[in-house]
């Protein structure tokens, strides 16, 4: 302890500053580290909430579009805008997560494959969807034209005969035909087939 009482104060002062600047040093390298991290753990937040956030935004694209494509209430332009939203969502989803495989996150890496392989999954179910919703929607126009044609011919067979037995069992057939459009138009409504007649 005497050699410390022996310094000059001048030496003392200096000692006092060098000791504070090693301090600063190791708080700033402490600080630069700890900022490092924490930023390391944002942008895989960021990551993993924009996966989230775009798994959501595909869902209500899907509801969108099962109600656009509904045969009751059908808008193909806004079904086909959502399906389109819907691939962009799952791209979004796909490239983030290919951002997350880049980082250095074994847990999440983990995580992200099986996101992928969920996402991946999801957008095989629901091209496949689409695709029968789009061709239901053909065979409902389908049905559409060939039922107003068999309503049509019945309709003027039973103007054009004049006998009256042919006529009768011509009623007959166009009732049913107005049965089955009936039937048609209620199960595009309801798509139970507990609504048939």
């Amino acid at each position: 302890m005497t050699r410390l009482s022996d310094l000059r104060i001048r030496s003392k002062a200096l000692i006092l500053v060098g000791a504070t600047l090693l301090t600063g040093a190791i708080m700033l390298a402490t600080e630069s580290i700890g900022l490092s991290n924490i930023k390391t753990l944002m942008d895989e937040l960021l990551l993993a909430t924009n996966v989230e956030r775009y798994a959501y935004e595909t869902i209500l694209e899907e509801k969108n579009y099962l109600l656009n494509a509904n045969g009751a209430t059908s808008d193909v332009r806004l079904a086909e805008q959502a399906f389109r939203k819907a691939e962009d969502d799952v791209k979004a989803i796909l490239t983030t997560l290919d951002q997350i495989d880049a980082t250095d996150d074994r847990t999440l890496r983990e995580r992200a494959k099986a996101a992928r392989q969920g996402t991946s999954a999801y957008a095989d179910l629901y091209r496949k969807g689409v695709a029968a919703l789009t061709e239901l929607r053909g065979l409902t126009e389908s049905l559409e034209k060939d039922g107003e044609a068999a309503t049509k011919q019945a309709r003027d067979y039973i103007h054009s005969t004049t006998d009256n037995n042919k006529e009768l069992i011509a009623t007959d057939i166009l009732e049913f035909t107005y049965l089955i459009r009936a039937n048609e138009k209620r199960f595009i409504i309801k798509q139970q087939p507990e609504v048939l007649v």
